[in-house]
């Protein structure tokens, strides 16, 4: 099963491995550095390109990730799998950062 990459959860697994791993992925170099980093904790093969493709830093545009890339990605992050980090995200409020949107009131329609 893939998963969208433009949703808000994805954008917050993302933020959440640059802020324990200390550093911003801006370079090759360092999705090269995060790749073995997962390797060597984790002991599960994540290649640079899945990586850059995900950060959006591949010339190769994807939209979509797939559920064992966020599993493992979650599990660096010290959570379990994909479902409990969402679950996590609810827990601590993101919900309504997560779903917001435009709304139209009835009351403004002609």
């Amino acid at each position: 099963m893939n998963i969208k990459t433009d949703i808000p959860q994805i954008a917050l697994l993302r933020e959440r491995i640059e802020k324990s791993i200390g550093f911003p992925l801006n370079t090759h170099g360092d999705f090269l550095r995060l790749s073995a980093g997962i390797e060597f904790t984790l002991r599960e093969h994540m290649s640079e390109s899945t990586l850059e493709r995900l950060w959006g830093y591949s010339t190769r545009r994807y939209d979509t990730v797939s559920v064992r890339t966020l599993n493992v990605l979650c599990r660096f992050t010290g959570i379990h799998s994909w479902e409990q980090f969402c679950e996590s995200l609810s827990s601590e409020g993101h919900e309504s950062e997560l779903f917001t949107g435009s709304t139209i009131n009835a009351a403004d329609l002609a």
